[in-house]
């Protein structure tokens, strides 16, 4: 074939060598059809240079006519399939739900997207979506996303039972799951419903930050363990618990010096206690770290705050 059909052959060279690069060649769980534009150019090419070539050195062949509209049709037709897939959010969720059923990953992206549903008032999707993200928990349990999930949908919809009971099943699994960034992930959006959203059990939330540090597992990992205890200290100063909040922070500080959000939050609880001679000293850190303006705006709003304490009165 390569000295027959050279630009076909390149073309197929092209499609492999480029789903090399962008998949590489071990599987994965998640596939983006993305990862097929560069490669599926080299097929088009070859395919399109090849017909091209046979009608210049024979024109009146027919049959690569049909063979150029038929190749035309299909990926039309297929076009047209994805793209109905794709006409709503919640029919492609349903989609690769059904084709992927044994991916906690699309059974939970579903589930999400039924959540996002039934808070937006169709709260008839509640029991599909609490099936769905049982399904997801089932097939990883080391996950506590799906409970922390159901349990903001069942704040929003007034339903502080069904709350409270997603909450503690998230407590009594979380000192047993490998902890993961997607785990840190879940608690700050749980966290950061609960600051603009009044409703969600305070104690029973509490109880999962609890649990989740307890983790054996969190101790192999300062840094992220110091993450979950800046993520607990907001969670904290947001309930008016601030000598909880600030021991939070001292903790995550020991854990993981080097971790400038912590630092942040420190300096800010510290203007609030009045403590400028210790605040000072944690934004020095912070402008030590501020190599690229990334803090430019916290070390200015602290600053500021530092400013009007220290005003005499």
């Amino acid at each position: 074939l390569r000295r027959r059909q050279r630009l076909l052959s390149l073309g197929l060279l092209w499609f492999f060598a480029a789903h090399s690069m962008e998949s590489s060649v071990l599987p994965l769980e998640l596939v983006f059809e993305h990862r097929n534009y560069l490669p599926c150019f080299g097929v088009v090419f070859g395919v399109v240079a090849t017909i091209g070539c046979a009608r210049a050195v024979e024109p009146r062949r027919p049959e690569l006519a049909i063979l150029a509209l038929f190749v035309i049709a299909l990926f039309a037709g297929l076009t047209l399939l994805r793209s109905l897939e794709w006409r709503s959010p919640l029919e492609f969720a349903k989609y690769e739900a059904g084709h992927h059923p044994n991916s906690s990953r699309a059974q939970y992206e579903l589930g999400s997207v039924l959540i996002a549903v039934t808070m937006d008032g169709n709260t008839g999707l509640a029991a599909a979506a609490e099936k769905v993200m049982e399904h997801s928990r089932a097939l990883d349990p080391n996950s506590i996303s799906e409970d922390l999930g159901l349990a903001i949908m069942y704040t929003a919809i007034k339903d502080p039972d069904g709350a409270e009971r997603h909450l503690r099943q998230a407590a009594e699994r979380a000192p047993h799951i490998i902890l993961s960034a997607q785990t840190q992930t879940a608690l700050q959006t749980i966290m950061r419903y609960a600051e603009q959203h009044p409703g969600v059990p305070v104690d029973g939330l509490d109880r999962v930050f609890q649990a989740t540090l307890s983790n054996p597992r969190a101790a192999l990992d300062g840094c992220y363990t110091a993450g979950l205890w800046n993520t607990y200290a907001v969670f904290l100063e947001d309930n008016l618990e601030i000598p909880r909040s600030m021991s939070a922070l001292h903790k995550a500080i020991e854990l993981c010096p080097i971790l400038i959000d912590v630092h942040i939050n420190y300096a800010n609880n510290l203007v609030g206690f009045r403590d400028i001679t210790h605040a000072t000293e944690e934004l020095k850190i912070i402008e030590a770290a501020n190599t690229y303006g990334q803090y430019a705006r916290d070390i200015a709003r602290i600053k500021a705050a530092i400013a009007e304490v220290a005003k005499p009165k």
